[in-house]
């Protein structure tokens, strides 16, 4: 596996404590065809690891940074209001997507 080009720390909002969550995102490696940028995603009871696959190193990481806030806002965990950065939780596809450095894909999303 390559090695990891960026880190983010996640909150985790516990029934009785906040935990520590994590998104690692690895540098994008040749394949036959293609490159693919490996990412992973957990906090207490998840943990998500896959790929995104561009036609080249950069347009893997750059898919690689937008499907993370998408795959961490489709969690019930997410919608639950139990994920967040900063001590703070997060409530919007747009605020996590804003939190991540990215644009919002679509339109809103609730």
């Amino acid at each position: 596996m390559t090695p990891i080009i960026v880190d983010r720390e996640l909150k985790y909002f516990g029934d009785s404590s906040i935990e520590r969550g994590l998104v690692q995102v690895h540098a994008p490696e040749p394949d036959q065809i293609d490159w693919r940028c490996a990412y992973r995603i957990e906090w207490p009871g998840h943990e998500f690891r896959s790929r995104a696959i561009g036609i080249d190193a950069w347009q893997a990481l750059q898919l690689a940074m937008y499907i993370v806030p998408s795959q961490i806002f489709s969690t019930a965990d997410f919608k639950q209001g139990r994920i967040g950065l900063w001590d703070k939780p997060i409530t919007t596809y747009e605020a996590i997507c804003e939190e991540f450095g990215v644009k919002p894909v679509g339109g809103p999303k609730q």
